[in-house]
């Protein structure tokens, strides 16, 4: 059985936005796409997460560490699925609750990766917001 969005032995709760679905890799049979969230106080992200067409998870993806002083993140919202790089493959855009907007490429979902990420929420920025690369296994701490 695959991966469940709460696993017990993480100690804390992960909790599911809505789903969007859509033929993320033209098969003709729909994937099931939808974000996590992570109990406050954690520590840690949530995920993007892929289902195929009978709920068989396909892929999570690490959403980035909280900017500043929050102690957890992820992107409560449903996903919004759109052909953001023009290569005409629909690419899912997040909004996360302390790290801005990311952007996951279709290409890049089958390694595990987001494409961008939009800094909107830097409070301890006082600049313009940055769009920055995330690369794949990105562990946390700074931005690479």
């Amino acid at each position: 059985m695959g991966k469940l969005v709460h696993q017990a032995a993480e100690g804390f709760y992960r909790f599911a936005s809505e789903p969007a679905v859509a033929d993320l890799d033209g098969d003709g049979q729909a994937e099931v796409i939808f974000a996590s969230w992570v109990q406050k106080g954690t520590g840690r992200s949530g995920k993007l997460h892929i289902l195929d067409s009978l709920g068989h998870p396909l892929h999570e993806v690490d959403l980035p560490p909280a900017f500043g002083d929050e102690d957890w993140n992820g992107a409560l919202g449903a996903p919004t699925l759109a052909d953001v790089d023009g290569d005409a493959e629909l690419e899912a855009v997040l909004g996360t609750a302390h790290s801005g907007v990311v952007v996951s490429d279709n290409d890049n979902v089958l390694d595990e990766s987001l494409l961008w990420l939009y800094n909107a929420f830097a409070r301890h920025h006082r600049s313009i917001p940055t769009m920055q690369l995330l690369r794949k296994n990105y562990a946390g701490g700074d931005m690479p």
